[in-house]
């Protein structure tokens, strides 16, 4: 098969077309992998920001789309033939050994699920069917950015009517917070994003009658708006991101942060705003139970008006991969999507 893997830190990622694997195990499944996006996530792997750097040489990648094409006898989830999502969210199902793939005689580590390559061998609890209805392209973000973004506004914001949200950072999680939150009858929606280009783009491709308050951080009148809001989400990936949030939430206020800053980084926090109230939460995919609110997620999901232009669904080649994570890293592109 072929995969691009992380052979060293902070380089690109090593493209071959000679990947060898073995037989599949317990609660194995091979699919073929029709598209995969890429994740801020992957960029943290690649610059060592996961402390990752004892795993490598590793293939990289949690989100896809594809179709199984081979599985262990013991997987009764799915069969072949399948169209499936591809996801780091546990779902239901074995959790089965990692794989161990080659290159020559280089053994390439990998985890339970990877999708930089054309076949991977996942486990069955990190497979769920695609609906009929969903096309392996457009599918392939719901395999983490849009169940972890919406998955914060159903599962870890429990009151929403007249409330006062804001959303930090438009990446493809933080985008799907806020196209999820425009379902429900929040009071005020703000949106912040450093990049004035992506503001000015979600501006454009956004289709709703509700009102969204975009605004740039560094422009904002903190004063007017500190202690204002009852739920912050931040996807920024930056511990910046997480202080403001921190002081615009209010003191009955909750902030629900889904980024990865990098291993070494700390927030700062006045614990005397703790003391008043304020909440603090950090996200694992947004406390989302895939099979057990995968009917919400999907309808939520095919309601999307203008989807294509607004997850700006460039399409590279395999070949291109590291200019796909490049021109992500850059802010080109919001979900860079890589057929395989």
């Amino acid at each position: 098969m072929k995969a691009a893997y992380l052979s060293k830190i902070n380089s690109p990622l090593k493209i071959s077309n000679k990947i060898k694997y073995g037989d599949l195990r317990t609660g194995q499944v091979l699919t073929k992998i029709s598209y995969s996006g890429v994740c801020k996530s992957q960029i943290f792997e690649i610059s060592g920001g996961r402390d990752n750097k004892k795993y490598v040489p590793h293939l990289l990648g949690h989100e896809a789309t594809g179709v199984v094409v081979k599985k262990h006898k013991s997987v009764k989830k799915v069969k072949v033939g399948d169209r499936v999502i591809l996801t780091w969210l546990k779902c239901k199902g074995k959790q089965s050994e990692n794989p161990k793939y080659f290159d020559g005689k280089k053994i390439i580590n990998s985890g339970s699920v990877t999708t930089f390559n054309s076949h991977s061998i996942v486990s069955e609890n990190r497979i769920l069917k695609l609906p009929e209805n969903i096309s392996l392209k457009k599918g392939v973000i719901l395999g983490c950015a849009f169940p972890t973004g919406a998955g914060i506004i159903l599962n870890q914001i429990k009151s929403r009517d007249r409330k006062k949200i804001a959303i930090i950072g438009l990446g493809g999680v933080g985008v799907s917070s806020l196209l999820t939150a425009l379902n429900f009858n929040f009071s005020e929606i703000y949106a912040f994003e450093r990049d004035g280009r992506r503001i000015n783009f979600l501006k454009k491709n956004i289709k709703t009658n509700k009102k969204i308050f975009f605004k740039t951080p560094s422009k904002f009148n903190l004063i007017k708006y500190q202690n204002y809001f009852d739920y912050v989400v931040d996807s920024s990936g930056s511990t910046a991101g997480i202080e403001f949030g921190f002081k615009i939430q209010n003191y009955n206020g909750k902030l629900i942060f889904a980024s990865h800053p990098h291993k070494n980084s700390k927030i700062k926090l006045d614990p005397f705003e703790l003391i008043k109230g304020k909440k603090i939460y950090g996200s694992w995919g947004g406390g989302t139970k895939y099979e057990k609110i995968s009917s919400l997620i999907f309808k939520y999901f095919k309601n999307i008006k203008n989807f294509e232009k607004i997850f700006n669904q460039k399409i590279y080649p395999f070949k291109k991969i590291n200019k796909a994570i490049n021109d992500l890293r850059l802010n080109k592109v919001l979900r860079p999507i890589i057929k395989v």
